[in-house]
């Protein structure tokens, strides 16, 4: 009886406190960089998802440093702050109708929308900022149909 005991608590801290995993590869990524990924080891790690390094950005206010990654298809840039945790993830894919299929994975996660409007390199964006009770980090996510990306982000927003 002990041990059914001590393995339900068990479960019920995985399920409160476990990571959310996704189908997605876009959305399993950027999962695994957050989750799975230290300042040290992220070159390899992006090396050995198909990645090149691209020039590392100096950062300004909370960020110390941006470090852009190029895929055949995506773009990566990864925002580490003062403290070399990574305060947010940003991802530039070919084909904005995927974003769809992105948005619909994260709603079934239980996260929800609000809709944000900005101005991007001088145009209007549309973006659905992601959140989820309990959760301090956010997706972002929009699609640019002119330009034929879609994005999608993960942190702080």
């Amino acid at each position: 009886m002990k041990n059914l005991i001590v393995l339900l608590v068990l479960l019920q801290g995985y399920f409160a406190f476990g990571q959310t995993s996704f189908e997605n590869k876009k959305l399993a990524l950027i999962n695994d960089i957050f989750y799975k990924t230290t300042r040290q080891d992220i070159n390899s790690f992006m090396k050995d998802k198909g990645f090149k390094n691209g020039e590392v950005v100096e950062g300004e206010g909370d960020v110390k440093e941006i470090l852009p990654f190029n895929s055949q298809f995506d773009m990566m840039e990864i925002s580490y702050g003062k403290d070399n945790k990574i305060s947010s993830i940003l991802c530039i894919f070919a084909g904005a109708v995927n974003t769809a299929f992105i948005e619909m994975e994260i709603k079934n996660k239980g996260y929800s929308a609000k809709l944000v409007k900005e101005i991007i390199g001088g145009q209007p964006v549309n973006k659905n900022v992601w959140s989820k009770s309990g959760n301090k980090f956010n997706f972002v996510t929009y699609a640019d149909e002119k330009e034929k990306i879609g994005v999608v982000g993960y942190g702080v927003f």
